[in-house]
């Protein structure tokens, strides 16, 4: 049986308040339950949205050493959406070149570097030498093949002393790591005298129309305002922020330079409202998982089978409430994603879409398990278009 970890929170871990503007105003959200493979372990993680900042992060933090023995094997393959917000961030920070100073004498360093996507694109434009790091050797190995770089580190650690860059790039990172604060300081120190850091983050949080993303490993959510505290804690200024929604997923992403600079005046967001909007949205997000959790274990309870599809965030929450009731024999995961396939989620392997052919009888159904629209849809038109006799079994919550 898979064994159920709850890392619990006490008043030690408590008592010095937010881990970014230390305030004590600090009220519980989440609690989020990740699946570990490696150990058959749910660990159990609880969110913190601090009423003052509007920072939102794990308390207590988590063991540092679990995260890079899971971070130096992860190998997520790039999708078109990757590539779609690399070169969104292309555009953008081309728009500022001239306030950056970039030019082909440049030296720039894209932390969290992944397939290397962004890196050849700025070399392709003569912007200067382009450097990496990147803690997967899977995404290392994939950017020397794909592209031929060479200039990639393991680690902050391994960037040379004596290298400072005028450029620091850090897209979809800050919100995995322990301490985000200690970690853009350091990110600051590998900056010039008039370096320029980009910040990116997932947008969900602030952004009314989604769940808010409070899952492992996503350590940290930020807001707008708790992104300025960070940064100006950090030595640098913001010297653009915003909100963006242009790409298939919200995203947060600011410009800061090092040091203090005329600026606009930081994010006047009104973090109570925030905190309502993330209870709100969190108390329909279980509404959810559970609508979408009684579904299976009743069909299971009636011999009925039932495909589960994705295999994602939303399914390890419906298995870490339903996986010791269900009887493997009428429950069977899919997913699009092949790197998924083989492996498994409390005790139930994933498999490929095809398999729901030889599965499925004229009684099951197929429970869409996302709590995103994008994703839903996408799926009940794979189905569609590849299964069609089965598009009246699809359950929707």
């Amino acid at each position: 049986m898979t064994e159920k970890m709850e890392i619990k929170t006490g008043a030690a871990q408590m008592q010095n308040g937010c881990y970014l503007c230390s305030a004590g105003n600090l009220t519980h959200v989440k609690e989020h339950h990740f699946y570990y493979e490696k150990d058959d372990t749910f660990r159990i993680f609880n969110y913190y949205f601090c009423r003052n900042c509007g920072f939102v992060s794990v308390y207590p933090q988590t063991d540092s050493g679990f995260l890079k023995e899971f971070y130096s094997t992860y190998s997520d393959l790039t999708d078109t959406s990757e590539i779609e917000r690399t070169q969104e961030v292309m555009r953008y920070l081309k728009g500022y070149a001239s306030v950056i100073g970039l030019n082909e004498k440049s030296r720039i360093i894209d932390v969290g570097s992944g397939d290397g996507h962004l890196i050849h694109f700025l070399s392709m434009e003569g912007l200067g030498m382009v450097y990496g790091v990147e803690p997967s050797a899977p995404r290392r190995d994939r950017s020397g093949k794909a592209y031929g770089l060479s200039n990639l580190y393991r680690s902050l650690e391994e960037v040379p002393d004596n290298i400072r860059f005028d450029l620091l790039v850090c897209a979809h990172v800050i919100e995995h790591v322990v301490d985000p604060l200690s970690f853009v300081k350091k990110l600051s120190s590998l900056l010039n005298e008039e370096g320029a850091m980009y910040i990116e983050l997932p947008g969900y949080l602030t952004d009314r129309k989604q769940f808010p993303d409070m899952v492992f490993s996503h350590l940290s959510c930020f807001s707008l305002r708790s992104l300025h505290e960070m940064l100006n804690r950090s030595g640098l200024t913001v010297i653009s922020g915003e909100h963006y929604t242009g790409l298939s997923v919200p995203v947060l992403r600011v410009l800061a330079k090092k040091g203090r600079v005329d600026a606009p005046s930081a994010s006047k967001e009104n973090v109570e409202d925030l905190f309502k909007s993330v209870v709100e949205r969190e108390k329909m997000y279980w509404e959810f998982i559970r609508n979408a959790a009684e579904r299976v274990s009743h069909n299971s309870s009636k011999g009925i089978k039932t495909v589960i599809w994705p295999s994602g965030t939303d399914t390890r929450e419906l298995l870490f409430l339903t996986g010791d009731k269900l009887d493997k024999k009428y429950v069977l995961l899919v997913d699009s994603d092949a790197s998924k396939h083989e492996k498994k989620i409390a005790g139930f392997q994933i498999n490929q879409p095809d398999s729901i052919k030889t599965f499925c009888d004229a009684e099951s159904e197929i429970v869409i398990c996302s709590a995103y629209s994008n994703t839903r849809e996408s799926i009940i038109d794979d189905i569609r278009k590849l299964y069609p006799v089965l598009s009246e079994k699809i359950i929707v919550f």
